[in-house]
């Protein structure tokens, strides 16, 4: 039986849990969301012998050749999205894997054929294009930090990969998933999010220009400017995208910190409410932490089905919150990413 939110907070819970009760409620449905989805891979299983002879080749006959078999499987190794694809397996081998939708969208990108996209309006050019930024990405939120072995730059919406360009992969990815059957959208949508937290860093670019403005407000020196900027883009690095591993929760966060701040018009008063801000949600990673052991004690050797959580009422809601706010939409966003990795490189040092 599944725990209700006030049995974990009266087992595992704080004071804070019950005072910020909006916080800890979007916690608990983000890690049981997260838990129910684990419990999904393991009846989404298709067999890989299957997928090339229903996509590729109808007549493929692993035991006669294999070469058909190794290519795809290199192919797979190299993805480089966190798509929930494969939780177990990261190789392209004899084994099963999950969300075969998702799979045939992706290797439409790393194939550059159009045949293999469930949007036909897609074209070959637009794939080519995107196959272009896709190689350059990380797999991972938590690599979107580190810098290329062979280049001293980042590998993320670095200098090399404009916003622009990785929103259009974005895009296209978004997309496909609305042709996919309902439990591989609601796979896709999270593994999505998980994977570029595109909605989210909409909104932590926006948060920067909301930031920059009130600084420009102010007539602060280059200087002073510098150094508050780097450090609220890193106090935003450390707590709501290295320590907030939960999509849901960190996109709720940051939007609730734009709202407020965007409202203030005093200039001063808006840099010293933003820098609060961010300091307010520090109980979260512990808080993440608790509720997460506490739920594994509690279903340990128990499987959630999407219907028993009410996951298929949720697709749509999912759909619509992981998608970017109009809001957030500015002509600076390019210079702001700069700003943001210019701070993250000197946080590293």
């Amino acid at each position: 039986m599944i725990p209700t939110l006030e049995e974990i907070i009266d087992k595992y819970g704080t004071l804070d849990d019950w005072l910020m009760l909006d916080i800890t409620v979007e916690v608990y449905e983000d890690l049981l969301l997260i838990r129910s989805l684990s419990d999904l891979n393991e009846h989404q299983k298709v067999d890989r012998v299957s997928f090339i002879q229903n996509h590729f080749n109808s007549d493929f006959d692993y035991l006669l050749d294999d070469s058909e078999f190794r290519s795809m499987n290199k192919i797979y190794s190299n993805l480089n999205i966190n798509t929930y694809i494969n939780s177990q397996n990261n190789k392209f081998k004899l084994k099963p894997f999950i969300n075969e939708e998702q799979l045939k969208s992706l290797l439409a990108i790393k194939k550059v054929d159009e045949h293999l996209s469930y949007d036909q309006s897609i074209t070959s050019k637009e794939l080519a294009d995107i196959n272009k930024t896709q190689k350059r990405l990380a797999t991972k939120l938590d690599k979107l930090y580190n810098r290329s072995k062979k280049e001293n730059e980042y590998v993320r919406l670095g200098e090399k990969i404009s916003y622009t360009k990785l929103e259009n992969l974005w895009k296209y990815l978004y997309n496909e998933i609305q042709y996919y059957n309902l439990t591989n959208q609601l796979i896709s949508y999270v593994a999505l999010e998980n994977e570029y937290a595109w909605a989210f860093l909409n909104e932590l670019f926006y948060l920067i220009e909301l930031y920059l403005k009130a600084f420009k407000g102010q007539k602060k020196t280059g200087h002073e400017f510098e150094e508050r900027l780097n450090a609220f883009i890193q106090s935003y690095v450390i707590i709501l995208l290295i320590d907030i591993r939960l999509p849901t929760v960190r996109l709720y966060i940051i939007r609730r910190i734009v709202d407020e701040c965007e409202k203030e018009a005093d200039n001063q008063k808006r840099i010293i409410l933003m820098e609060k801000s961010i300091k307010k949600y520090r109980y979260v990673k512990e808080q993440i932490k608790r509720f997460k052991m506490g739920l594994k004690e509690s279903l340990s050797g128990i499987s959630l089905s999407i219907k028993q959580n009410m996951l298929e009422v949720k697709i749509d809601y999912y759909k619509d919150y992981y998608y970017p706010r109009e809001k957030t939409k500015h002509n600076n966003v390019e210079y702001n990413v700069s700003l943001f990795f210019k701070a993250v490189d000197t946080f590293k040092k």
